[in-house]
């Protein structure tokens, strides 16, 4: 399809941040700016923030709360259930992501932040990373939960993906990723899960992502990153 069609073929932005701004309406946290499109939860906390893009509404608190108090949680959402996932062109992940990264220059400081995302919000948030780096604002890591990233980035990338998630899982299909990997980013890490896709943030499996997450936060970003799955 010529790049014209293709552009022609994207969803306006102005549907998608309407109907954003009606999925996130009843969404906890703060509301951040007048946009509608960006929430925050423990925003008195004193570490270096942590913006992620979540696919459900439910993510964002459990991941707050399983996070603690002083971790800032900066919650945005993905084109789950905006864009027909099956007819999805990837370039809607970037138009949205440009939103973002507009909105979230204007409103937080973005010297000293992460960014994450699982699912269809991994996709948005390395396309964020990436354009918040070609704008000087670079993230101390990024984190990609059930996503095979598919742009290189100047920096740190954790990957996480479920030890039962046949379907997510590279190396559940015998495939090595680490060369890819190691060619995209500084470092690159990969850390497993308990359970199968979409049940990560249930309450019999939150603590044990936040505790991954957490792990990496706390690390030294010069730490050497092994090959190991952990």
């Amino acid at each position: 399809m010529p790049r014209g069609e293709r552009l022609a073929a994207l969803m306006p932005l102005a549907r998608k941040t309407k109907l954003l701004r009606h999925f996130m309406s009843d969404w906890q946290g703060t509301q951040v700016g007048d946009s509608g499109l960006i929430r925050i939860l423990n925003a008195t906390g004193t570490r270096p923030p942590l913006i992620w893009c979540f696919n459900a509404s439910f993510e964002f608190p459990a991941l707050a709360q399983a996070l603690g108090p002083d971790q800032p949680l900066i919650g945005l959402r993905s084109l789950n259930t905006v864009v027909d996932y099956s007819k999805k062109l990837p370039q809607e992940d970037a138009h949205i992501a440009e939103t973002y990264a507009d909105l979230l220059r204007d409103s937080f400081d973005l010297h000293n932040f992460w960014i994450g995302g699982n699912c269809q919000g991994a996709a948005i948030a390395e396309e964020l990373a990436s354009l918040l780096s070609y704008q000087g604002r670079h993230a101390r890591g990024l984190f990609l939960m059930e996503w095979s990233p598919i742009m290189p980035w100047p920096g740190q990338c954790h990957l996480l993906f479920g030890a039962q998630s046949h379907d997510y899982n590279p190396f559940l299909n015998g495939k090595d990723l680490w060369p890819q990997w190691h060619h995209m980013f500084r470092y690159a890490s990969c850390d497993l899960l308990p359970g199968d896709h979409g049940a990560y943030f249930d309450p019999e499996n939150i603590a044990a992502l936040a505790m991954q997450i957490q792990r990496r936060l706390d690390a030294p970003l010069d730490a050497p990153l092994t090959d190991a799955l952990t």
